[in-house]
Order: C-alpha cells, then structure tokens, then sequence
C-alpha cells in the first residue's frame, strides 16, 4: 500500500516514521502540546491537550480557537440572579468567528430573580463589538415555571464587553410581541423548581477584523 502526502514523500509498508517528516501539511505545522507553541507561522495548527484537544489556529500575531468539543462550566451571573443553591448544567464549544452556549438553571430554595438576568461569557471571551449590534439578538432563552408546568420565551442579547443578557422575556400583551426584563415576578413569580434555559451562538472580540 502506498499513501502520498503532499509535499513530501510516498510512504509504503515498513517505512519508518520520523515525527519530523510528519509535522507540517501543505506548509503549515500541526502541534500537538500542553502549552502555546513559540515557534509558530501563520496558519500553524494546535491541538491543545490540557483543554480537551481544543484545536487553535495561528493568525500570524496570536491563536484563535477554531473548534473544540462541549466543555462544561458553571455560569456567572453578574445581576438580576442570586443562585444560591441552583443546579447548573451549561456547556460551550468554540467554533470559527466565536462560540455556542447552552444551559440551564433550575433555582433551588435559595435561589432568587431580582431583576434583568445577565450572564458573564465564559472561557474570560469579550463580545464582538460589531456584530450582531449594541444589543442584538444572539439566541433564545426559556423561562420555566415548575408548577403549573408552562414554558415562555425570552431573547438574549449582549449588554456589551463580556455581559450578556438573559433576561428578556417575550411580552404577549404588546402587538409585535416585544421583551421585557425579567423581574421577581416576570414571567412569572419565580420559586424553587424553575429553571432558566438558553441556547446561542455568541461572536467574539478576536475574531473581529480590522
């Protein structure tokens, strides 16, 4: 069996592998470390093996993550949310031009909704400054409330730097069906057993373009 790789040689049975002619693909080094690589060109690869093989790309001055798979965190909420004892199931995964995350929160007895729900965007991630807008939509939320067991929507959107706001509940008695900001009693008044789910693709700063 022969196998050719591209810019190098034709390998066949018994050939012995030196990891050095298998280190770069079509002009472009491939690392596979716990740490950034220094000696790095543009448009050099990186798996990551301290963060789940995150997969990087070098753009000539630094790395940006192109993909990776879900990794889970727990959220930070930087207002309208006291999560005392909730329970907290989130992931994201990064992919070219940003990330997606996808949650939820199911409050416990010393949990509270006191306002506008905001979420700190994970992974130490800045929001993109030009897209989607100052205050753009970038996903959906869900509002549940355990008992009666009824779902109502939200929109979320980014407040701006590493803010992003959960807390836009769908306002029926509005004739375009606008959003309002959760509070202790929108949608709904919140207790033990409700949760708030999200689901969104959020663009970030390094990926922005001069």
């Amino acid at each position: 069996m022969t196998t050719a790789i591209q810019g190098r040689k034709a390998w066949t049975d018994g050939d012995f592998v030196d990891p050095a002619q298998l280190n770069r693909i079509d002009g472009g080094h491939i690392h596979q470390s716990s740490t950034a690589p220094t000696d790095s060109t543009d448009g050099d690869l990186w798996y990551d093996t301290t963060n789940e093989l995150l997969l990087q790309a070098y753009d000539g001055s630094s790395w940006r993550e192109v993909w990776s798979p879900w990794i889970s965190f727990t959220p930070t909420y930087s207002s309208g949310f006291t999560a005392g004892n909730a329970t907290h199931d989130w992931q994201y995964r990064f992919s070219p031009g940003g990330m997606w995350i996808q949650g939820v929160t199911v409050l416990g007895s010393t949990s509270s909704v006191t306002g506008q729900i905001q979420l700190t965007v994970p992974a130490s991630k800045t929001l993109s400054a030009t897209f989607p807008g100052p205050t753009g939509s970038c996903g959906w939320a869900v509002f549940e409330d355990a008992s009666p067991a009824n779902g109502f929507w939200g929109q979320v959107g980014r407040a701006g730097g590493t803010t992003l706001v959960i807390g836009w509940a769908v306002d029926a008695t509005t004739t375009y069906g606008g959003v309002v900001s959760t509070s202790a009693t929108i949608p709904f008044t919140w207790t033990t057993g409700d949760a708030i789910g999200v689901a969104l693709w959020l663009p970030t700063s390094d990926w922005d373009w001069a």
